[in-house]
């Protein structure tokens, strides 16, 4: 583990336990420098120790932009596998295009599971036994509406609705939305369970700040206008996989956010609303490569670093 100088040491004591246990003298606010450097201290000692590799980007959105605020990131601009979280900008798309009238988000689009690899074109299909909503394969033969497929895709992570709705939207046009949004870092190259594109190295790849910067995007109501970018916010907002930044979480905060897995990668990009807030305030991207962790052990740090970050920004 990384040698702590005796000053922080002394600060994540009280951290850790004002933060994990919830207790504590009340302190008069730190400046916003001693913060981000106390919450850097405790973060690496809790993080340091496990066999991963973990990315972290988080934004202030009480501040305007370009304004100085609370932010802190750690390894923010290493690329990992997008897994799930491919998933927002496939979203983001949708909806976008809709906005624009080229499509409704009632329009039916047929229902398929057989798609074709980027890298020669074979066919291939996805089992609901690998996927985490089955119910859509029901519906193969019939046609379900644009909006249930981007509800599908999100908040229980279909990718049988997301392979659908990146053969309708393209991963040209959703890699020009991102650019049109100033989002760099993340690259949508096809659907899901591609295999041979897998063992080709061909897959989406997203940074914590390529995440964060898509988030943010997203919270200012950057997607087209406040009523996309909101309706955005709300399907994120039913998210149904809460495990890891929601999880620890104190009762009333409000989360929309997207996770993914795939093999050693476990991801998290959330918008949090603290209680009462109308209108997210902080971005927190957690991304991780496991070197021998366990899940559990990697889940569990994700956890404790949000309930870290969301104490550390919620103190005015």
């Amino acid at each position: 583990m990384r040698f702590v100088p005796f000053t922080a040491v002394r600060l994540i004591g009280v951290l850790l336990v004002a933060a994990l246990i919830g207790r504590g003298p009340p302190r008069p606010p730190m400046p916003l420098s001693t913060r981000a450097d106390g919450l850097s201290a405790v973060l690496h000692a809790r993080l340091d120790s496990i066999p991963a590799t973990f990315a972290f980007s988080v934004r202030d959105l009480r501040q305007p932009d370009g304004a100085p605020g609370f932010a802190w990131r750690m390894n923010a601009d290493t690329v990992f596998h997008a897994a799930s979280t491919m998933k927002v900008p496939v979203m983001v798309e949708a909806y976008r295009q809709a906005a624009l009238g080229r499509i409704g988000l009632d329009q039916p689009l047929p229902v398929v599971d057989r798609f074709a690899s980027i890298i020669d074109g074979s066919p291939f299909s996805l089992s609901p036994d690998d996927d985490s909503d089955s119910t859509l394969y029901d519906s193969v033969g019939g046609t379900r509406s644009v909006r249930d497929l981007v509800e599908l895709m999100i908040t229980r992570s279909s990718n049988l609705a997301t392979n659908l709705l990146v053969g309708w939207a393209t991963p040209d046009s959703i890699n020009r939305t991102l650019t049109a949004l100033g989002v760099r870092g993340v690259t949508v190259l096809r659907g899901v369970e591609d295999i041979k594109a897998f063992r080709a190295g061909q897959n989406n790849t997203v940074t914590a700040d390529g995440l964060a910067d898509l988030m943010t995007a997203i919270a200012r109501d950057r997607v087209v206008n406040h009523e996309t970018s909101e309706a955005i916010r709300q399907v994120l907002l039913q998210q149904e996989f809460r495990d890891l930044i929601p999880a620890k979480l104190p009762d009333g905060v409000r989360v929309a956010n997207k996770t993914g897995w795939i093999t050693d990668h476990q991801h998290d990009a959330a918008l949090i609303y603290p209680p009462g807030a109308a209108e997210p305030s902080f971005v927190i991207v957690a991304l991780s490569r496991s070197h021998g962790a366990s899940e559990t052990d990697v889940r569990r740090a994700i956890q404790d670093a949000a309930l870290l970050i969301y104490n550390a920004m919620a103190t005015k």
